[in-house]
């Protein structure tokens, strides 16, 4: 289930019957994010022949708004490279109107959690399918979303949920997720052999953080 719309943030852990209604729910940035990520990947083509000729304006541009704009003016120049039948209209909305933005692509966000599957290729950055990374402001939320994800691993194999939610190793992650004081931190979860991460933004100067870890 892909949501078309966006929501709140649950408040609070839902009961162990409601986790995947509130994991789809709970995916609340997922519209913005691809909005964003479509309008960027349309610019491609542009900027790689603005790079190439030498035209390129965008080097040393670090404030977030500026460098969207400045995709946008490339794209403008070099809009027949565009292989999208839309119009342009939509990509410029996405890339250059102020607005409510999802956290993940704001300049605020304090903390990340994602699964990983460290086995397999992309190591720590390889996000499992359909899991995104999601990110927050607030401590509570980003402990609630952690256990969320704890919770989802029991039922992912769609068998034995209970005895899962009940087996020791995952209640002792989650004692451990509802008291974490938000440092970096990672438990391996018993069932999937993933990797639920917790990292805390990196703050510096410039355009939007990139978290390390």
């Amino acid at each position: 289930m892909i949501p078309a719309s966006e929501s709140h943030l649950p408040n609070a852990v839902p009961p162990a019957g409601q986790i995947i209604e509130a994991m789809v729910r709970g995916h609340q940035s997922t519209p913005g994010c691809l909005e964003l990520a479509k309008a960027l990947t349309r610019c491609v083509p542009a900027l790689t022949a603005a790079l190439i000729d030498g035209s390129c304006p965008l080097a040393h541009v670090e404030d977030e708004l500026a460098m969207r704009t400045g995709l946008a003016d490339v794209h403008d120049l070099h809009r027949g490279l565009d292989p999208a039948v839309e119009t342009s209209k939509a990509l410029i909305d996405a890339l250059c109107i102020r607005r409510d933005r999802p956290v993940e692509i704001a300049q605020d966000w304090q903390y990340m959690v994602r699964l990983t599957q460290d086995d397999a290729m992309g190591g720590s950055l390889g996000a499992i399918d359909e899991m995104p990374m999601r990110c927050f402001r607030n401590l509570e939320h980003t402990r609630n979303w952690a256990v969320l994800l704890a919770m989802w691993e029991c039922h992912i194999l769609e068998e034995d949920v209970a005895e899962k939610l009940d087996d020791p190793r995952h209640t002792a992650i989650v004692a451990e997720i509802e008291a974490h004081d938000g440092t970096d931190r990672q438990w391996r979860l018993p069932f999937t052999q993933a990797t639920l991460r917790v990292t805390r933004r990196r703050e510096h100067t410039g355009a939007a953080g990139t978290p390390a870890g």
